[in-house]
């Protein structure tokens, strides 16, 4: 039996947690004490990316350090910090976890970092891997935490999948555009917002723009939108936020396109032609006007992953170096929980039934909701939870399913 689950995020802050630790470590003793009860001979639970959130620390704006830069011991030390501090904050997850590893001797536990967590997996990550072992037992590879998961009990093939993302992933001495826009623009913008108005940091007036991470599709249009909704009280109560959002959004387009410039990413062509178009006409409408019009010059599409990994995961299952054997395939990233069944012929062979899965995440979440008759945009705003569970063949013989697709939202007022 393994048991996938992916992107809860969890950060090393107190005030605006994204998930419902409580929640998610009751559901998971619940399903592995059925299993033992069950008769389930192996439990393997697997941590499938972005479990820890690391980019959205503001110690690397702090510190002055950011994750795509060569590794010093400054960067080694910030790593730690935010893990240390993730570890402190969620200490329930981290406990329930070593609990259920202690009192099953069935139960084995596996990381694979994502995206958000990569640093952990680098040499930045040197002392932050021992803080992560202090608290779980975790198999390493070489000295470092696995980057995929291949069970041939389990006919499956898992990983975090922001390796198929170019906007997420460091490849050939590149770095990650996705790394920048969130250090730069997702953590940092609310601060040079709060930086231009007499308000303290946690001040509930500007609580939605500590949500940008939790938008999607996490676009510029969506983000621009976005902000739009809270205008209409955020004006009648402080008149020129207009124009303090547009300070700040200026401020950032300008940090990036300066990183674009001097950092090596794999891509940016596509978030610097929108960068572009922000910066045409904020340039030549004026700061006050400025933010207005141009949100409307901003096109729908924009720097979200690619996240529609069917024709990524058939690839894999018609290699046949590769996923010729497996039934499954498994990854996280995208936030969106699908179940795909797939009809799969591999080297002119019988067509056979295959599973794209994905585990979706586990966490707050803004839906944008456009409606083409009014050229309106609303938001829909839910508690997402998604739990992947495939079974081998012998735990099928105790009355199992194949696998299992769990999946509620829980619609937030």
């Amino acid at each position: 039996m393994v048991i996938l689950l992916s992107d809860l995020h969890l950060a090393d802050r107190t005030s605006r947690p994204t998930i419902d630790v409580s929640r998610l470590m009751a559901h998971l003793t619940r399903v592995i004490t059925q299993a033992h009860d069950r008769g389930v001979r192996r439990v393997k639970l697997v941590l499938l990316g972005d479990i820890f959130e690391l980019l959205k620390s503001t110690h690397w704006l702090t510190d002055r350090v950011r994750p795509w830069e060569a590794c010093g011991p400054i960067h080694r030390q910030t790593v730690a910090r935010i893990l240390e501090e993730i570890l402190s904050v969620n200490a329930k997850f981290f406990e329930t976890l070593a609990k259920l590893a202690a009192d099953y001797d069935f139960l084995d536990l596996c990381y694979i970092p994502g995206n958000h967590d990569r640093p952990i997996n680098t040499d930045m990550g040197q002392e932050a891997r021992a803080l992560l072992l202090s608290k779980l037992p975790l198999p390493l590879e070489n000295g470092f935490f696995p980057v995929n998961l291949r069970d041939n009990e389990h006919r499956l093939f898992a990983h975090h999948g922001h390796d198929w993302d170019s906007h997420n992933r460091y490849v050939n001495n590149t770095a990650a555009i996705g790394d920048a826009i969130v250090i730069e623009a997702v953590v940092n913008f609310p601060r040079s917002v709060v930086k231009r108005i007499d308000r303290a940091p946690d001040d509930p007036m500007i609580e939605f723009l500590y949500e940008l991470d939790n938008l999607r599709p996490l676009t510029l249009k969506t983000i621009f939108d976005w902000v739009e909704s809270f205008m209409p009280e955020l004006r009648s109560d402080e008149p020129q936020f207009a124009q303090v959002i547009d300070e700040a959004i200026d401020q950032t387009r300008r940090r990036l396109r300066t990183l674009i410039k001097q950092v090596r990413f794999e891509t940016s062509q596509g978030i610097g032609i929108r960068l572009a178009v922000v910066d045409k006409a904020l340039d030549g409408l004026g700061k006050f006007p400025g933010y207005w019009r141009s949100r409307r010059l901003v096109p729908a599409s924009g720097a979200d992953s690619d996240d529609n990994y069917e024709e990524h995961v058939r690839d894999e299952f018609q290699n046949p170096f590769k996923a010729q054997d497996y039934r499954y395939v498994v990854c996280g990233h995208t936030h969106k929980p699908v179940a795909v069944p797939l009809l799969i012929t591999a080297n002119g062979g019988t067509p056979a039934l295959k599973f794209y899965l994905n585990t979706g995440t586990w966490r707050r979440v803004h839906k944008a909701i456009r409606d083409p008759s009014k050229r309106g945009v609303g938001f829909s705003s839910s508690d997402e939870e998604c739990l992947v569970t495939i079974w081998s063949e012998a735990d099928q013989k105790l009355g199992y399913p194949p696998f299992e697709f769990y999946r509620l939202s829980c619609a937030r007022s």
